[in-house]
């Protein structure tokens, strides 16, 4: 099969979209009557009867069926064992009843009741910034570990171009994609992509005389139908491996990002309906962000554009796909602003279900977030 080729061009035309030809739209809006529900920095994923919400700020984990209602919620945030001080993601097993909550080398275990199952045992120095749900006895993690190692010795030595060595292999993984036992944490397999030493995606600055480290916000791992799209983003040939652990090479990004100046790169990307979801991403920081474009390749001529993704209920409103919508390989969710729905809605730029749901929202209603299921 030929390999996709990603042509980033400087200054591309637009292509507008309707994100119904693409997906399957629904929307979802939490109750706020009950003050055990209430949460101001979720992190979404979606069941088959149900849809579970972490809340950063709190650490409360809060489920709700599909039309909002509160159903039943835990918290475990502290520093005991089985507890978190902070979390970096979650994933929902519904089929083990399992939620896994991760934060550098921690791994914890619930059902969905709250009850703390077990710890995955993790090297003691791994760094855990991703993780998708890769079948019924494995988690796909990576581990950024040497990314974190990097960054911090840039803080110590800005001008420095040497890579600072691992330290031993007991104390973090071997390599940083790695497919894990759900049961343990033990490794089952290391997955090798190809890798450049000689880029690293973080942007140093000094502020009031404090060097400040910008580290770049990248997908490496990006969940397919399928099984996963694996990629270092610092290189320019992505991956997909399916649920057999066949890892063959699926696109390739142009010009080589080591031709780009300032450096250029690209992250992972979603498909559907024959189109690619993506974003580039120059290495600068300007007002102490990384600045996206939001691209879309097309099927018929293999040309990027920028994308201009509309909704047929929300008139004059645009959006963007990437990987960070993603709740995992079919789903994406999107938020949208309640105050700005209230608005549409009396200036009749709102329609159907949307319209709807957003009719009977008082002032003091939750966000609604739109789940897209890929077609």
């Amino acid at each position: 099969m030929d390999l996709i080729s990603f042509v980033l061009v400087d200054n591309p035309q637009e292509k507008e979209l309707f994100l119904t030809e693409v997906a399957e739209i629904s929307y979802f809006q939490p109750s706020n009557n009950n003050p055990d529900y209430l949460f101001r920095r979720p992190l979404i994923k979606e069941g088959q009867n149900e849809v579970l919400l972490f809340d950063f700020p709190s650490g409360s984990f809060l489920f709700f069926d599909k039309s909002g209602k509160p159903l039943r919620h835990f918290n475990h945030k502290g520093n005991g064992p089985g507890e978190y001080t902070v979390l970096t993601g979650f994933l929902y097993d519904q089929k083990r009843d399992e939620i896994f909550a991760y934060f550098k080398n921690q791994i914890h275990v619930y059902d969905s009741n709250g009850t703390y199952i077990r710890s995955l045992s993790l090297p003691e120095k791994s760094w855990i910034t991703e993780a998708i749900d890769f079948d019924n006895n494995h988690l796909l993690i990576y581990d950024s570990e040497a990314r974190h190692r990097i960054a911090f010795s840039e803080i110590a030595d800005p001008q420095s171009k040497e890579i600072p060595e691992q330290e031993g292999n007991n104390e973090c993984h071997e390599k940083p994609f790695v497919l894990i036992s759900k049961e343990n944490g033990a490794v089952e397999q290391y997955l090798s992509l190809s890798e450049n030493e000689n880029i690293q995606l973080n942007v140093t600055e000094n502020i009031a005389g404090n060097n400040i480290v910008f580290v770049a916000k990248t997908n490496r791992i990006v969940p397919t139908k399928e099984g996963a799209t694996l990629y270092n983003q610092e290189t320019d040939t992505l991956f997909h491996i399916d649920k057999n652990r066949h890892l063959t090479p699926q696109a390739i990004r142009k010009p080589a990002i080591a031709t780009t100046q300032p450096i250029v790169y690209m992250n992972g990307y979603i498909e559907s309906q024959g189109y690619q979801f993506l974003e580039s991403v120059p290495l600068q920081v300007e007002r102490g962000q990384f600045k996206s474009t939001f691209l879309v390749r097309d099927p018929q001529d293999g040309k990027l554009y920028k994308q201009i993704l509309r909704l047929p209920d929300y008139e004059d409103k645009t959006f963007t796909l990437s990987p960070n919508t993603l709740m995992n390989g079919t789903t994406a969710c999107i938020e949208l602003s309640i105050e700005e729905l209230q608005t549409a809605f009396l200036e009749n730029r709102l329609k159907g279900k949307l319209a709807k749901l957003v009719s009977k929202s008082n002032e003091e209603a939750n966000n609604i977030y739109m789940f897209l299921r890929f077609k």
